[in-house]
């Protein structure tokens, strides 16, 4: 379970409410959208702290909101909510975040390394390696795509490259396949400037993936990662056909760029 699914649980405990969707006193409703709000901004340790502050000053000036009053009601009305809903639907895998950076490039990772176990592959080997890493693509997605904070779109576009490469195989579209091999790891990098100027252009938390920033910041941050994501293309274009120059190299590069944005962002806009 996610943690912010856990928070949800503890919220709906603090409300007394049976169900998310049931109505409450318009004073009380107000208190609680205000809480829920600032639920969505966690995102790391600090957002997270700054969330139970927020709940701490809520349950000290709002304790007559509270309708669990005691540690066990509270608690009790937590596990009853959970039991009833939310271990009744799909569950969201919670990873921690060392574990998640360490793995977010794993079904790419697993693309290269069969393709290249035995030397340059041949075409059964490519139609392999595409349908294995196309299928760990997809389950990367499944856990990705329903946490709360916006997907890394490093992440989406790689699993983007994949499942095409194995679209393609499945539906014997030879051409395309002829391009991934005339683009090498520069097709890589055309699938992250893609996914990156149709995120920056028309979603909120743009390239850089982040939520906390006001959106100029959000532009700036996300401007810049695609200017490097530009480089990293450049450089596979370069160093065409050397996998550690071409690709390995630029993406850990653009993953610690991202990192590093997104850290600041936080540590400056987070509240």
């Amino acid at each position: 379970m996610h943690i912010l699914d856990c928070f949800d649980v503890l919220l709906t405990a603090r409300s007394g409410r049976s169900r998310p969707c049931c109505w409450v006193p318009n004073s009380e409703r107000i208190l609680a959208d205000a809480i829920h709000e600032h639920l969505e901004t966690v995102t790391d340790e600090a957002t997270f702290l700054a969330f139970v502050h927020a709940l701490v000053i809520d349950r000290r000036g709002s304790a007559e909101y509270w309708k669990n009053g005691s540690i066990e009601d509270f608690l009790a009305a937590a596990r009853a909510w959970a039991e009833d809903s939310m271990f009744n639907t799909i569950k969201v895998i919670f990873m921690p975040r060392w574990l998640f950076s360490l793995v977010q490039f794993l079904p790419l990772s697993l693309f290269a390394s069969y393709a290249f176990w035995y030397g340059a592959p041949d075409e059964a080997r490519w139609r392999e390696a595409f349908q294995l890493a196309s299928l760990a693509a997809l389950l990367q997605l499944a856990i990705v795509l329903p946490q709360r904070r916006p997907a890394s779109r490093l992440v989406l576009a790689v699993n983007l490259y994949l499942l095409l490469g194995g679209l393609a195989f499945l539906a014997h579209q030879w051409w395309f396949l002829q391009l991934y091999d005339v683009l090498r790891e520069s097709a890589i990098f055309i699938s992250m400037l893609v996914v990156g100027v149709v995120t920056t252009i028309g979603s909120r938390a743009g390239f850089i993936a982040s939520q906390v920033a006001p959106r100029a910041a959000i532009i700036r941050a996300s401007g810049l990662l695609l200017v490097a994501t530009a480089v990293g293309l450049i450089m596979s274009v370069v160093f065409r056909g050397d996998r550690y120059l071409a690709a390995v190299f630029p993406i850990v590069a653009l993953a610690i760029l991202q990192r590093v944005l997104m850290h600041r962002l936080h540590r400056k806009y987070a509240r």
